[in-house]
């Protein structure tokens, strides 16, 4: 799908998702009394009656999503505002491939693998790592040579960019019983998306279930 058609899909749903806000919104809003109002029992023969009546005929509407139509928006709102492994729950973008039954892929966008939470496609990250260094892929810099291929990336900026974030050089070993897995992981995400939005503990959730 082309992103202008993503973009006015998302806006369609946002739009589906409003109107059932404000029509459960309004069909559940309390009513108030006059007193509730800030009133006092002599305003009720003045004109003051009279103007807080007029107000009930247009409650204030709350606009707090609510139930299904909060899932709706923030789903729109991810569509709209995240990076595509970020939406994926693949913020590895792991490349989707038949052989490779990852726990809680549900499918692929028609490159990218998509995973049910976040922590599942850290895992399968995590798992490719191990599988690099049982290869002897262990450093930065080989780490990314063969995760990011130079025929489609830049990888001495991929390269550069990790190890400022992780205050490392190219030829650093990482090594997974030392806790270098978060580190690195995070650095990537932040390479692959422009962002890295998850918590600590969510990746190092994702590693540990490797």
């Amino acid at each position: 799908m082309k992103k202008a058609d993503l973009v006015f899909s998302a806006i369609g749903i946002i739009g589906l998702g409003i109107g059932g806000m404000l029509i459960a919104s309004r069909a559940r809003a309390s009513e108030v009394t006059p007193a509730q109002a800030g009133g006092s029992s002599g305003d009720y023969a003045s004109g003051a009656y009279s103007d807080w009546a007029a107000q009930q005929k247009a409650p204030a509407v709350n606009a707090e999503p609510i139930g299904i139509f909060k899932t709706v928006v923030d789903g729109a709102m991810n569509l709209l505002t995240n990076p595509r492994g970020i939406r994926n729950n693949n913020p590895l973008n792991i490349e989707w491939n038949s052989v490779n039954n990852w726990v809680g892929q549900t499918g692929s966008d028609g490159r990218f693998s998509i995973f049910d939470k976040p922590e599942n496609g850290i895992r399968a990250g995590a798992k490719i790592l191990d599988s690099y260094a049982k290869r002897g892929i262990n450093t930065i810099q080989k780490i990314i040579e063969t995760w990011a291929p130079a025929t489609e990336n830049n990888v001495k900026a991929y390269v550069d960019h990790v190890c400022r974030i992780m205050g490392r050089s190219p030829g650093s070993v990482v090594v997974k019983m030392s806790g270098d897995y978060v580190p690195l992981i995070a650095a990537m995400i932040k390479h692959e998306n422009g962002k890295q939005p998850y918590s600590l503990a969510t990746i190092q959730a994702g590693v540990s279930a490797a």
